[in-house]
């Protein structure tokens, strides 16, 4: 369970808080989707949930743990179990798509193992079963640079896979690819995400993914809370209030 209890965050010269006062509960199953304009503090929020991004004031809580009294080796730990997303991948071109798979364990290791790039056994059929519930066994030794955008953001998912994740974050993780290959992408984190049981929460750009695959949406407009309720309640009104006037025009 992921509670937010009055968060905001204000950033260092900043004349407006990125987020403000965001009351929000996230419980086991539900895949949540959060939309909002560039700018409306959807990776702010994101951030703040793993504890990459600590609130100005209020509490963020994960499983039982506020996270807001935690050192960062506490942190780090919280971290190895929640699966992270990018729109970017962050993935290492030169090394192999196994090795990318592999870094996902790193937060559960001793460093000097990471610097040395030693694993074991076990380590090595976690992440090739993490590739192969991405079906990507075929590509294990292929370099990264070599993949696609969907590829690339499948190994991302494996990556995150072999973290053993109970909550999946992800911010905008579909942004740069095509249509065709987004809803594939959200089709598998779905599948993923209900044969887990997880909490999964994710910023996305396009409106209809979010109506297509999410449980519960949620809307960001200027940092604040404007719309938390099931897809079937996204109307017109509501998209307004998300984004503002003129929303009709620019869809």
């Amino acid at each position: 369970m992921i509670v937010l209890d009055n968060v905001s965050v204000r950033y260092k010269k900043a004349e407006d808080e990125a987020v403000k006062g965001l009351n929000l509960t996230f419980k086991k199953g539900e895949f949540v989707c959060v939309l909002g304009k560039s700018g409306a503090g959807k990776s702010t929020f994101i951030r703040c949930i793993n504890g990459l991004q600590q609130p100005t004031s209020g509490e963020v809580e994960v499983n039982g743990v506020q996270l807001t009294t935690l050192g960062e080796k506490d942190l780090r730990s919280i971290r190895s179990n929640i699966g992270m997303i990018f729109q970017h991948y962050y993935l290492i071109p030169r090394m192999s798509v196994m090795q990318n798979v592999l870094t996902g364990t790193f937060g559960r290791r001793q460093p000097w193992k990471n610097l040395l790039g030693i694993f074991s056994a076990e380590e090595k059929e976690v992440a090739m079963k993490a590739l192969g519930a991405v079906e990507l066994e075929a590509f294990a030794d292929r370099r990264v640079e070599a993949l696609s955008g969907g590829q690339k953001q499948r190994v991302g998912i494996a990556r995150a896979l072999v973290q053993d994740p109970y909550i999946f974050l992800g911010d905008e993780p579909v942004a740069s690819l095509d249509p065709s290959t987004a809803i594939k992408i959200f089709r598998l984190l779905r599948e993923i995400h209900e044969e887990k049981d997880l909490v999964t929460v994710i910023n996305v750009h396009d409106v209809q993914l979010a109506k297509r695959f999410a449980s519960r949406i949620i809307g960001l407009r200027n940092g604040e809370l404007v719309f938390d309720g099931k897809p079937e309640l996204m109307t017109e009104a509501v998209m307004t209030e998300i984004y503002g006037e003129g929303y009709e025009e620019q869809k």
